[in-house]
C-alpha cells in the first residue's frame, strides 16, 4: 500500500504492484521519516525523510531485468526466471506507473523550489 504523499501522488490509488528483489530489508524507517509504502512482508517499502526519498522496491526495472537478476541468483533455474518474467509482464503497466509517479512527484517538488 502507498500513502498519498506528494512523491507518489500520481503513482497509485493506494495499492500497487511493485518489483521486489533483495536479500536485505529495511525493518524500520529512520527517526522522523514518514513511511510512504508498505506491504505485509516488508513494513517499510518507501519512506520520505525531509527532501530525501528511500525505496526498497525497484521502480527502475522491468520484466526483462527481473529475469536477468533471477538467472544469476543461486538456486534459481531458467524455468523459475521465466516464471518471474511472465508474472512481471502481467503487472508491468501498474508497476511502471508507480515508477513514473515517483519521478513525476520528484520533478514537481524540484520545480516547486
Amino acid at each position: 500500500a502507498m500513502a498519498g504523499d506528494g512523491w507518489a501522488a500520481g503513482a497509485t490509488g493506494g495499492r500497487a504492484w511493485v518489483y521486489e528483489f533483495h536479500n536485505d530489508a529495511v525493518s524500520a524507517a529512520p527517526p522522523g521519516a514518514e513511511v510512504l509504502a508498505w506491504s505485509g512482508a516488508y513494513p517499510v517499502q518507501a519512506f520520505r525523510a525531509g527532501s530525501a526519498l528511500g525505496v526498497q522496491f525497484h521502480p527502475e526495472v522491468g520484466p526483462e531485468g527481473l529475469r536477468r537478476w533471477a538467472v544469476t541468483t543461486p538456486g534459481m533455474d531458467e524455468a523459475a526466471a521465466e516464471a518471474i518474467e511472465f508474472e512481471a509482464r502481467r503487472v508491468d503497466e501498474t508497476a511502471a506507473a508507480v515508477g513514473r509517479g515517483l519521478v513525476e512527484g520528484l520533478l514537481a517538488q524540484v520545480r516547486g523550489r
